[in-house]
């Protein structure tokens, strides 16, 4: 299963790559992009739908990919958005949180939650690298969720 979910990872990420630059004589802004990545949502709530509790660890690391590349080209010379990027990342913001909450769910999501910090960490970077482009609201949500989480979950560690 976890080949077929890498080939489709594969697969995808090519599709997504040859869509963005079909009819592009100029290369892709960000906007484009983020409109582009979000058309995989249906792809992580398939993996969500999954009758297994892999489902949802593939359904998160495909999220983190999507979040990971949402912002395009930005820093390449010329990359540039035009403020149309908000939708998509209210989209994205939404899936990410619905991942998280059903990664919460897992038992082994809980005896490691390293990953809490790494996800928060990332976001943070790449909300802050995307602001610098005059892009606001990346992950927001997901963003202030996670903060909360680790708060609760360094209060819960120093009350043991």
């Amino acid at each position: 299963m976890y080949k077929g979910f890498l080939g489709s990872a594969k697969a995808m990420n090519e599709d997504l790559w040859e869509e963005l630059y079909r009819d592009s004589h100029f290369g892709v802004d960000a906007d484009r992009f983020a409109k582009v990545a979000v058309e995989s949502l249906p792809d992580v709530e398939a993996l969500l739908q999954l009758p297994c509790d892999v489902g949802v660890v593939f359904a998160f690391q495909l999220i983190r990919y999507l979040a990971d590349h949402i912002r395009g080209e930005l820093d390449v010379k010329g990359g540039c958005g035009y403020g149309d990027s908000g939708k998509p990342y209210a989209l994205m913001d939404a899936m990410m949180m619905r991942v998280i909450t059903r990664r919460l769910q897992q038992r082994d999501a809980l005896t490691d939650l390293t990953w809490v910090k790494d996800t928060l960490e990332k976001l943070q970077r790449k909300r802050d690298h995307i602001a610098e482009y005059g892009m606001e609201g990346f992950s927001s949500d997901t963003i202030a969720g996670l903060s909360e989480l680790g708060r609760d979950l360094v209060e819960e560690a120093a009350s043991a």
